[in-house]
């Protein structure tokens, strides 16, 4: 996963459980984060407060990862330090406008809220360990992946369903593209394909 802040590409060097910046202009690369309780590092966000935040697979202790292992660390001063573990395995990460962290769970199939000081998360939107398809405010999602903001709410790639969700602030879900059949066809959201989508961003 890749992010691109403050001029630099930020890389989440996931198999080397490093997180690596690049030079877009000459491609020099240089280490960020490289210590032994931080392995396999997948999404990545600038906080509100300017720091970088990313996920990982493992939690703070363990050297395996688990279907709750997933956790979120804030980059301080060249160390990572985790401010939320054992939230499930997030693999989508975005700071809202209010900062609030949301993470998308495709293993769960939820999207939460998490508070980047205290660590406390909540479900925005989905049904815990409950795939489907539902848009609404009691929604379902089956493998969201990648999201975006826009505004105040999230467009969630959802992988399974073959759609482009939307989560209002107080966790409405409505269908932005996609007929939920795995395939490829332009058009208007209703009728478009889509074939396991994976990350989404919104242009300004």
């Amino acid at each position: 996963n890749v992010l691109y802040a403050n001029g630099k590409l930020y890389v989440a060097d996931f198999d080397n459980s490093k997180v690596r910046v690049v030079d877009p202009e000459t491609g020099e690369t240089e280490t960020v984060i490289s210590q032994p309780n931080f392995r396999r590092p997948f999404a990545m966000t600038m906080g509100a407060d300017g720091k970088l935040y990313v996920t990982t697979d493992c939690n703070s202790t363990s050297g395996t990862q688990g279907p709750m292992t997933g956790s979120i660390w804030r980059i301080e001063n060249g160390e990572a330090v985790v401010i939320a573990e054992n939230l499930g395995r997030p693999r989508g990460l975005v700071t809202m406008p209010d900062g609030m962290l949301a993470i998308s769970d495709y293993q769960h199939h939820v999207i939460q809220l998490v508070d980047p000081v205290s660590g406390i998360g909540h479900v925005l939107a989905g049904t815990w360990d409950n795939a489907g398809m539902v848009d609404g405010t009691i929604s379902k999602f089956s493998t969201p992946y990648g999201m975006a903001v826009d505004g105040d709410s999230l467009v969630v790639a959802d992988y399974d369903n073959h759609r482009i969700r939307r989560i209002e602030a107080d966790g409405t879900v409505t269908t932005l593209a996609g007929t939920g059949g795995a395939g490829f066809a332009d058009g208007a959201g209703a009728s478009a394909q889509l074939n396991k989508p994976q990350g989404v961003t919104v242009a300004n």
